[in-house]
């Protein structure tokens, strides 16, 4: 630990490096974290406006795990009910 008075000395370009990295740290979304996001949008056309951004914004890892947010959040606006894990009788409402 270092304290004000004391000298950074040769450990600076470690400790720079390592706050670095910390600034380029990115964190990676669950596709809970998006449904969480996209909870948000309480209507359809907000949802879809919002898919229409991040089709171009993220990478296809990302996407994946975004679109499937997505789709849950659609059947949940569809049937107005909010679920943890959409059931299959649902599926055929969304369009």
């Amino acid at each position: 630990m270092l304290y004000e008075n004391e000298n950074l000395g040769d450990n600076y370009p470690q400790i720079f490096n390592c706050l670095n990295k910390i600034n380029d740290y990115k964190a990676i979304m669950t596709k809970t974290d998006y449904l969480m996001r996209l909870r948000k949008c309480t209507t359809i056309d907000t949802l879809e406006r919002v898919i229409e951004k991040n089709k171009y914004a993220l990478s296809d890892d990302e996407l994946e795990l975004f679109y499937s947010a997505a789709d849950h959040r659609l059947a949940e606006l569809t049937m107005n009910k909010l679920y943890d894990k959409i059931p299959t009788s649902v599926w055929k409402y969304v369009r």
